[in-house]
């Protein structure tokens, strides 16, 4: 029971630590109370409550809370599905990853793909500028 004890009172110091950053506009832990609302960590679940926190910090421009907010706008989930809304929030997301490549020259290790003509032929022949394009 004390090990119990000790754990609710760290997951508490943690709460109270994360909404005071929130409250502070730290989007960080804006996030991080969205994912603990909607899972149902430390509190009782909440999408609505999740919803708001997400918002605010994709207010604050946290490419999180972007990335989020586009997955949920595209899915429909707990939001109505609005593709503008998703395309608005994913744009965001891709204009980071574009400005940090550009800064670094590195381009982030994912697989770029572009399908032409029959659906099932794939051309992998394209050059990374063209697929930036």
């Amino acid at each position: 029971l004390r090990a119990q004890e000790m754990l609710t009172s760290d997951i508490a110091v943690y709460i109270a630590c994360l909404e005071q950053a929130a409250s502070l506009g730290e989007s960080h832990a804006q996030v991080r109370l969205g994912l603990m609302h909607a899972a149902g960590l430390g509190f009782p679940k909440s999408e609505a409550r999740a919803l708001v926190y997400f918002t605010f910090a994709a207010n604050a421009n946290n490419v999180d809370a972007h990335l989020i907010l586009a997955t949920r706008y595209n899915t429909g989930k707990t939001v109505p599905l609005l593709c503008p809304q998703s395309v608005e929030h994913i744009k965001v997301v891709a204009d980071r990853v574009a400005k940090l490549q550009k800064e670094s020259g590195v381009l982030p290790s994912i697989k770029k793909w572009r399908l032409k003509g029959d659906p099932i032929i794939w051309d992998m022949r394209q050059t990374e500028e063209d697929m930036l394009q």
